[in-house]
């Protein structure tokens, strides 16, 4: 066989039996050195897992009440309070927030907008729209409400109401959302009793 452009010295020889079929052993040591090992890594190879099914982490309860977390530890399953304000005392329906829009008092305050009707049941209903900001620091601006809440549920008498965040509240510390939430309860507090 002739190759054309090839040297004379390709000509006539089959490269593929000069090839070995197998790989020589690696002469190296590892490539990263001991010191930079992972160091709560064990030596040596892993453990083959255990036969049958194994135990889910985070999702769901299990027995006992507590449901295990790999990041922060055994929580309760249940509502905690420390937690935000319970969901049993939150407002979710479009026509609740319709109606306390519609017949409730109106409290306004720099930082958010109150509105509240007396009712059998505690609820509290969040609004926060997009002018706040992102979605991140809408959701912050509803975790520090629902905390400032939860921190004076006590203080709250039986009522619904709707806060209505407004755009100075994302920038403003906790403090200051704390003291519109006390605010409004003094404001609310003569015309319950």
């Amino acid at each position: 066989m002739v190759l054309i452009g090839f040297p004379a010295e390709y000509q006539g020889v089959e490269h593929e039996t000069d090839v070995p079929a197998e790989q020589p052993t690696p002469q190296e040591g590892p490539r990263l050195p001991g010191a930079n090992e992972h160091p709560r890594r064990t030596p040596g190879p892993e453990p083959a897992p255990g036969q049958g099914t194994q135990e889910a982490l985070g999702l769901g309860s299990v027995a006992g009440g507590l449901r295990p977390s790999p990041w922060r530890g055994a929580r309760p399953a249940t509502e905690d309070s420390s937690m935000g304000l319970p969901r049993s005392h939150r407002l979710t329906r479009r026509e609740d927030f319709q109606r306390l829009y519609e017949g409730g008092r109106k409290y306004v305050h720099r930082l958010a907008v109150f509105y509240a009707l007396p009712s059998e049941s505690q609820r509290v209903g969040l609004t926060v729209s997009k002018r706040i900001g992102n979605a991140v620091q809408r959701n912050r601006v509803k975790r520090r409400l629902r905390e400032a809440l939860r921190r004076r549920l006590s203080e709250i008498p039986r009522i619904e109401m709707v806060v209505v965040a407004r755009s100075g509240l994302a920038a403003a510390p906790f403090s200051a959302c704390e003291s519109a939430v006390t605010s409004f309860l003094c404001w609310l507090r003569p015309t319950t009793s």
